[in-house]
């Protein structure tokens, strides 16, 4: 029996892991949905999949699900917003600077992060390359 895609306004989980190097800073399921996303350098944004137009309706992202776990696990992460593509760079988190990719189902996507629709129980992979 497949689950019901949830609604925009209810969070869905995803497993989440952010690797630096082989080390975890975060590895666990998180509920999100799609969100305000505030940043030290790149300030509050939207962040729900709509960013630069890629979905109609708003849902949960992987930049959504970082803040989310970094909130939850209490570590930090920073990114620069970059208007032309209504999306964050991920350029820190957990106190360690480097190219941050994001993988979807073992994947690597070819949008940002914000703009990234997540289903349930996705995986989500941060690492540093």
């Amino acid at each position: 029996m497949a689950l019901p895609q949830p609604t925009e306004d209810l969070p869905i989980p995803v497993k989440l892991q952010v690797d630096a190097f082989g080390r975890d800073i975060f590895n666990g399921i998180i509920l999100t949905k799609g969100r305000d996303v505030t940043t030290t350098s790149g300030g509050t944004r939207e962040c729900d999949g709509t960013n630069n137009g890629a979905h109609k309706k708003a849902g949960a992202t992987p930049t959504s699900a970082l803040a989310d776990a970094a909130h939850r696990a209490k570590f930090t992460f920073d990114g620069e917003w970059f208007d032309e593509f209504d999306d964050f760079l991920i350029t820190e988190i957990g106190g360690v600077s480097c190219n941050w990719l994001i993988r979807r189902n073992g994947v690597i996507i070819d949008v940002g992060g914000c703009q990234e629709e997540l289903d349930r129980l996705d995986d989500v992979l941060f690492s540093c390359t």
